[in-house]
């Protein structure tokens, strides 16, 4: 999973963690998977399908890729 998030991050893509349980902590920064979030800036939200997509919007935008995409002329959905 650390890795996975690193990778994200080098790609310039927002990184958003969902929480299966809501019963379940956070990731302790003291532990791989929460150091890697920690560092990408990760938003963690419980598992209420209602937030997803607003949590995504956010993550993208804190990407910059939404300012990438703008200049290079792309719009939403259109990143290739």
């Amino acid at each position: 999973m650390k890795r996975e998030v690193e990778w994200s991050v080098e790609k310039s893509n927002g990184v958003v963690a969902i929480k299966l349980y809501d019963d379940v902590p956070n990731p302790s920064l003291n532990s791989p998977v929460g150091e890697a979030l920690h560092n990408a800036g990760a938003e963690i939200i419980d598992w209420d399908v209602s937030k997803f997509e607003t949590a995504i919007e956010r993550a993208f935008k804190s990407a910059g890729r939404a300012e990438a995409m703008a200049s290079a002329g792309s719009g939403p959905g259109c990143g290739r």
